[in-house]
């Protein structure tokens, strides 16, 4: 029973961790030039969803 919890707190902790990767990379979006800030937004939503396994 707790190697399953540890696996699933590391999982919660990787999924901590790539949250906020995503959350501090959104100032990026002021700094981009205009033409690929479009992308930029698929980037970020592509790795918040993988973030939250949606």
């Amino acid at each position: 029973m707790s190697i399953t919890l540890d696996a699933s707190a590391q999982k919660m902790d990787e999924a901590e961790q790539r949250l906020q990767n995503v959350v501090y990379a959104l100032p990026l979006l002021l700094e981009a030039h205009k033409s690929k800030r479009a992308a930029l937004v698929g980037i970020l939503g592509a790795a918040l969803a993988r973030a939250l396994n949606d």
